[in-house]
């Protein structure tokens, strides 16, 4: 009965801190991908976007 409660304490977790860590790049990460992208901010924008859409499947 434990091993089923934890397994699902622990997915529900992750699933948390997933989401909490996708949020926060998407707010603070733009400033680091202009840089990697020496500038284009066109491009570092679509990355971060990109980077957000893959977690609102989960979100939702």
């Amino acid at each position: 009965m434990c091993v089923p409660v934890c397994y699902f304490s622990y997915l529900v977790i992750s699933i948390a801190v997933t989401v909490w860590v996708a949020r926060t790049l998407h707010r603070s990460g733009r400033v680091f991908l202009v840089d990697a992208f020496h500038g284009d901010d066109a491009l570092a924008d679509s990355v971060n976007s990109l980077q957000q859409s893959t977690v609102e499947p989960v979100r939702s």
